[in-house]
């Protein structure tokens, strides 16, 4: 792949996947004074992100890529027989300073975590991704302490050069998030190329807290290359603008 986040960046992934340039994209900006408020919220378990069986970090790429850490988890529940939504990975987006891709009332959060998961009416995630409603993101921000994000990023700060995996031993993921008092929900796309319209979006209004020092493991440790002839420099503003929302609601959940 050569889609990247620095110049000229997002504003010309549509060269190549033209999809990018229509009209339900993420992520958004949600405006407060505009949103629709929902009568009858549906209250989100955090127990339903148990621990899964197995859990793998990923360094997939650097910062010409999308996400540069993935962490993959396979669910320890068999599949039922009626279609529900798998949660199959999460990533990151951060910035320098901010870095989240949703914002509200025009204010970024140092990061955004996605909660990754598709609709097992299909056979797997590959699947799913282009098809309407396939996908489900549940997405937190990150404020700058969460004793579990140790759990991930203290194999970060031993160094993971590109490409490269670790297992984990598996956590509850509900362990990383906060107290939970409330949603947005719009229909939206993947924020990286080919920017599919497929994404039921979930946006949790409590962020999550880390400390300093785990902003710096973001923020300096984690390094690549941008171009095979340079020097390693950090990973950072691996998100995109947000997009217009072009008419589209967004619902408020009260819990």
């Amino acid at each position: 792949h050569t889609t990247n986040y620095t110049l000229p960046g997002p504003s010309n992934w549509s060269a190549a996947f033209p999809i990018c340039n229509l009209t339900r994209q993420s992520p958004i900006n949600v405006i407060k004074s505009n949103v629709q408020t929902a009568s009858n919220p549906v209250k989100f378990q955090k127990s339903v992100l148990t621990t899964p069986s197995s859990m793998t970090l990923i360094n997939n790429g650097h910062s010409r890529m999308y996400d540069v850490i993935v962490l993959y988890f396979k669910d320890h529940r068999k599949h039922l027989k009626e279609s529900f939504p798998q949660a199959m990975q999460f990533h990151f987006h951060w910035g320098s300073s901010f870095g989240s891709e949703h914002t509200v009332d025009s204010t970024r959060y140092f990061g955004e975590m996605h909660i990754v998961h598709y609709d097992t009416a299909h056979a797997d995630i590959n699947a799913a991704i282009n098809k309407p409603q396939g996908l489900a993101v549940i997405a937190f921000f990150i404020k700058v302490n969460n004793a579990a994000f140790q759990k991930i990023l203290q194999p970060i700060s031993a160094g993971m050069n590109k490409n490269a995996q670790k297992t984990l031993t598996p956590f509850p993921i509900s362990d990383l998030l906060p107290k939970i008092t409330g949603y947005y929900r719009y229909s939206g796309s993947l924020t990286t190329p080919p920017c599919y319209e497929s994404v039921v979006w979930t946006i949790f209004k409590d962020p999550i807290q880390i400390s300093a020092a785990q902003v710096n493991v973001f923020a300096t440790i984690l390094k690549t290359k941008v171009y095979e002839n340079t020097a390693p420099t950090p990973v950072i503003n691996n998100y995109r603008p947000v997009q217009g929302l072009n008419g589209r609601t967004v619902r408020e959940y009260k819990l």
